[in-house]
């Protein structure tokens, strides 16, 4: 994938040691602006057979299609700020919607609850690499 960051396509490695078939996965970032790195990981996991159950991110750029972008993939998208740059100034903007922090958090445990922890494969050493 390109990265918008460092405006060069960068690859992604994830090992089959730790991404299995029917495996669920959580996809957490920084940053949600266009919407890139969320999808090549997405990709990565259906390469793998793993389930995207969501994704959160700390930061959601307003003026990005970052949401617009991944919104095929019918999975919830969650951020804790939705902010937009004016005259070089960053301003948070407020959303009636959003739910409380502490009712966040403990949804996001409920999640976490339901992600199977047994350990991975011993027996496959292999890569699922994604180059865009």
């Amino acid at each position: 994938y390109k990265s918008t960051v460092a405006s060069t396509p960068q690859d992604l490695y994830v090992s089959t040691e730790y991404l299995n078939p029917s495996d669920r996965v959580l996809i957490i970032d920084d940053f949600l602006a266009g919407g890139r790195t969320a999808d090549a990981l997405v990709r990565l996991c259906k390469m793998a057979n793993a389930n995207v159950v969501g994704g959160g991110f700390l930061i959601e750029k307003a003026a990005d299609a970052g949401r617009a972008f991944l919104s095929g993939y019918q999975i919830p998208l969650e951020s804790i700020a939705l902010v937009e740059v004016k005259d070089g100034t960053i301003h948070v903007i407020e959303q009636d919607s959003r739910e409380a922090p502490a009712q966040l958090q403990s949804e996001v445990a409920a999640v976490a609850r339901n992600f199977d922890d047994s350990p991975p494969d011993d027996d496959d050493d292999g890569l699922v690499r994604l180059s865009v």
